[in-house]
């Protein structure tokens, strides 16, 4: 009796002889700012609902819940309202944020992601040239990715690009690296010079070439 074994190639496993598709499933926190959140609400919910179709999971469920209480005029206790949004994002993997309007909470929560060295993603939308980009331009670091959309189709496609590149980063790898005198000296400056162990340093340069060479691998 033949079964789903006898040829199946990756992303597809067989369980059961059922075939799905192995996916490594993150916790995304998705972010975006409230201005003309309303019109902009069918955009947001479209791009969470992809994270979600991909077989992720947002780490904050909280779009209905704001416009709910941006139609009753109603707002959270900023205290409890802070806590819920740092907890949420010390819990992700990845962060997504659509920053097409600009907005100091979202970036303020972008720069926690970052000093965490959890990889982040911002999209914006082509309007008005690029003029709303420039919020986030000052911005330099190895775990941040800034793309621009003109649809949504465009979107899902950036985001999925940016799942492929860190769907395993769950998955630890151990490997031995030798190091001769003048690569452990310069290790040691940039340690000294970013407060981080040799680990974080040698990782924050792969990600860096990893994001500046992300459309050739």
């Amino acid at each position: 009796m033949n079964s789903c074994y006898d040829a199946i190639l990756p992303p597809f496993v067989c369980y059961n002889n059922i075939i799905t598709r192995d996916i490594v499933s993150m916790k995304v926190f998705f972010t975006c700012s409230t201005t003309k959140f309303e019109q902009r609400y069918p955009i947001y919910k479209k791009i969470t609902s992809f994270i979600e179709k991909e077989g992720h999971i947002l780490s904050d469920v909280w779009l209905d819940e704001a416009l709910l209480n941006i139609r009753k005029n109603t707002f959270k206790d900023p205290d409890v309202l802070y806590k819920r949004k740092y907890e949420a994002i010390m819990n992700s993997d990845l962060v997504i944020a659509e920053g097409t309007y600009k907005s100091f909470t979202v970036g303020h929560q972008i720069s926690i992601a970052l000093s965490k060295s959890i990889p982040t993603l911002i999209i914006y939308h082509k309007r008005n040239g690029d003029k709303e980009k420039y919020y986030v331009a000052g911005i330099n670091s190895p775990f941040l990715t800034k793309k621009r959309y003109t649809t949504i189709s465009e979107a899902y496609k950036i985001i999925k690009s940016f799942f492929s590149i860190y769907s395993g980063r769950k998955k630890r790898h151990r490997f031995q690296l030798v190091l001769n005198q003048d690569e452990n000296k310069f290790l040691d400056v940039l340690m000294q010079k970013e407060g981080l162990t040799k680990t974080d340093v040698i990782r924050n340069l792969i990600h860096s070439e990893m994001n500046r060479n992300e459309d050739s691998i």
